[in-house]
């Protein structure tokens, strides 16, 4: 079965998102959901972040929420400016806003970000605490970086064989 991506489906990324991130964030919150899944490997453990990426500037919530509004505006701006709305890239920007906006409504409406998915690979690689927006932003990140090395080999490909 193929899926036609359509404009009208392609805006519902960000909304579902968006929703998904707050819904779980919310059950975690609520219940205070701490579950050890396998070891020190893969757990949920709910944490208040009032800091960047690993409590980095802990306490300064105020400061990322502002930096992350300008952030947000102008990738906003810069996505609907200059990207066709059915392209892979297109997409890719919507997970990476999606996610920066739901962190952005838990600085605002909670003073913090939830985070709850540990994930550690012994004691040299710790990804820390962090939640499906972050996922999203990383992942989107990826995958833009990936569409912009592949343009730049296509156009390298294109100059070499004129």
């Amino acid at each position: 079965m193929f899926i036609v991506y359509t404009e009208k489906r392609l805006k519902m990324i960000f909304p579902i998102v968006v929703i998904m991130d707050q819904i779980i964030k919310s059950f975690v919150e609520n219940f205070n959901f701490n579950l050890p899944v396998w070891g020190d490997f893969f757990n949920f453990y709910f944490v208040k972040n009032t800091g960047g990426v690993y409590g980095l500037l802990e306490g300064k919530n105020v400061l990322f929420a502002l930096f992350s509004f300008v952030i947000l505006a102008y990738l906003v701006y810069y996505v609907y400016k200059n990207c066709k709305k059915n392209s892979p890239e297109f997409i890719a920007w919507q997970f990476v806003i999606a996610g920066g906006v739901s962190n952005l409504i838990d600085r605002v409406f909670r003073g913090y970000v939830v985070d709850f998915v540990q994930l550690q690979f012994g004691k040299f690689l710790d990804f820390g605490v962090f939640n499906i927006a972050d996922v999203c932003i990383v992942f989107g990140v990826i995958f833009i970086a990936f569409f912009e090395i592949n343009s730049i080999i296509k156009k390298r490909l294109e100059e070499d064989d004129n």
